[in-house]
């Protein structure tokens, strides 16, 4: 099972390592080591923009090259490709995968890669354990260093290791209760290409969901619940810098889908815990419906109007006030 990952403001990393549930279950000391990664890429970015990223690590004496794949939210599509090298430069050869190591080749399309990004952090891995269970909680601390400046990222993995199915999920949500994590954290190559290339978050539809004809109606809500959830969270930064309406369009229907999907599988849900997750949605849906009203006011009224009559005056009385709202 993929670890859950959040991320978390760097200032708020000092509590979660005093919060009493995390000091009661580590076992033994955490263990910490300093990362630093050179992430490579041509002049013009073309891994970056085709979703791509490489860098070389370095942990120690060892060297390792890491090829990831970015989904189209800044999130690892899938786990990495890893060579341990003999010195720290890449080798595009020896990227395992040869897909990958084809598609590489194909951006770079014979240009020699430079440096283009670094990441220093701190990793701290503790080891809890509890009545069977057994996690393996990660933290990385530090920040990307780019040429247009610096770019705080700290996230939070937390891994099963044994026991029951769901208690990693249950110690994220008493962490929840007292610190403000944020589901999904970019990738920190996410965090660099949007400094170097000047990018807004940009709004996100719907993925399409895939599933085998013989999937389990538990494999079905699982997909179709994981997918509701890419969509809200990937469109929370578009909605909240406001830069296109879009962005709070596609949270609002991300919100919709998930609300539809507890009702569907509402016979195979525990009532208590759907009733409350929807009642959560309802009042997010609140928040949205007067934005997303205001856009479409806006956008789809008011400017015609204004560019139809741009002499009046109470048009344009208006049309500040809606300014003023949105």
């Amino acid at each position: 099972m993929a670890p859950l990952e959040f991320g978390l403001a760097a200032e708020a990393v000092p509590r979660l390592r005093r919060h009493p549930l995390l000091v009661a279950l580590t076992q033994g000391r955490p263990r910490r080591v300093r990362e630093r990664a050179v992430y490579y890429d041509t002049a013009d970015l073309a891994l970056a923009r085709a979703g791509i990223a490489l860098c070389v690590r370095q942990t120690g004496r060892v060297a390792v090259q890491r090829v990831t794949r970015l989904d189209a939210s800044g999130r690892a599509a899938g786990p990495p490709a890893d060579t341990v090298l003999a010195a720290a430069a890449p080798e595009i050869g020896h990227i395992p995968d040869e897909t990958l190591r084809a598609e590489v080749a194909r951006q770079l399309a014979g240009r020699a890669l430079a440096p283009a990004w670094e990441v220093d952090l701190v990793r701290e891995v503790r080891l809890l354990r509890e009545d069977g269970n057994e996690l393996e909680l990660v933290v990385d601390a530090g920040s990307v260093q780019t040429a247009r400046g610096p770019a705080a990222i700290c996230t939070i993995a937390i891994a099963s290791r044994g026991g029951e199915p769901g208690y990693a999920e249950q110690l994220a949500l008493e962490l929840l209760d007292a610190l403000p994590l944020r589901p999904n954290a970019a990738h920190p190559a996410a965090c660099a290409r949007a400094l170097l290339l000047g990018e807004a978050a940009q709004p996100r539809r719907a993925e399409p969901i895939a599933v085998p004809p013989d999937a389990t109606v538990e494999a079905l809500l699982v997909a179709v619940v994981e997918s509701c959830l890419r969509q809200i969270t990937a469109n929370e930064e578009a909605a909240a810098l406001g830069a296109d309406p879009e962005g709070v369009h596609q949270l609002r229907v991300g919100v919709r889908r998930l609300r539809s999907a507890l009702s569907f599988f509402s016979d195979v849900l525990p009532e208590r815990q759907r009733r409350d997750l929807r009642a959560a949605l309802g009042a997010l849906a609140r928040e949205l419906g007067p934005a997303r009203d205001l856009d479409v006011f806006w956008l789809e009224w008011l400017a015609p109007a204004l560019a139809a009559r741009p002499d009046d005056a109470g048009l344009q009385r208006l049309a500040d006030a809606v300014r003023v709202r949105r």
